[in-house]
């Protein structure tokens, strides 16, 4: 085989994967969007942010499940969390399919942190959550600032989302 033949396969690979990988992009930006409306839709001036899967999160998500005494779905690969009065849940789906529901009385505070994975650091927002006489800690991988971000959100974008998201579930909004 000729050196230009090994060239422009090798090429044509990496023109295939950019595609595959803009469409993959693509449509998960669309299930963002999709989420976004299908929450405003059924809690109006609720305050949403997207968020990337983690294991920390469905870890975290398990303890907290078995302290409650419930079972809680997966998150996808993106989900989206929702802050309104009263409440802190978590989605996913186009349809946004409630997988958790958090109410105010279990939430104790929140602050911002990063989790990592191999070489790739996330801008976290971390809420304390009380169940069975303790303190669990809930990891979500947020991202921004626009509502249909891919990348990981910076510090001060989340410490502002996060304020604003425990604004709306107290009802100070």
């Amino acid at each position: 085989m000729s050196d230009a033949v090994i060239i422009g396969a090798g090429f044509a690979f990496l023109v295939l994967l950019g595609l595959g990988l803009g469409v993959y992009l693509l449509v998960l930006k669309r299930l963002i969007l999709a989420q976004r409306l299908a929450i405003g839709g059924r809690y109006p001036g609720a305050v949403v942010v997207s968020a990337q899967a983690g294991m920390e999160t469905d870890r975290a998500l398990r303890r907290v499940a078995r302290a409650r005494g419930v079972e809680y779905g997966r998150t996808g690969k993106v989900y989206s969390v929702s802050a309104s009065p009263g409440h802190l849940r978590l989605h996913v789906a186009r349809s946004a399919r409630e997988i958790v529901d958090i109410s105010a009385a279990e939430l104790v505070d929140f602050r911002i942190g990063r989790t990592s994975v191999a070489f790739a650091n996330y801008t976290t927002v971390i809420f304390g959550v009380r169940a069975a006489n303790t303190t669990f800690e809930l990891p979500l991988r947020v991202m921004g600032p626009r509502p249909s971000s891919m990348m990981t959100a910076n510090k001060e974008w989340a410490a502002a989302r996060g304020t604003e998201m425990m604004r709306a579930i107290s009802g100070q909004r």
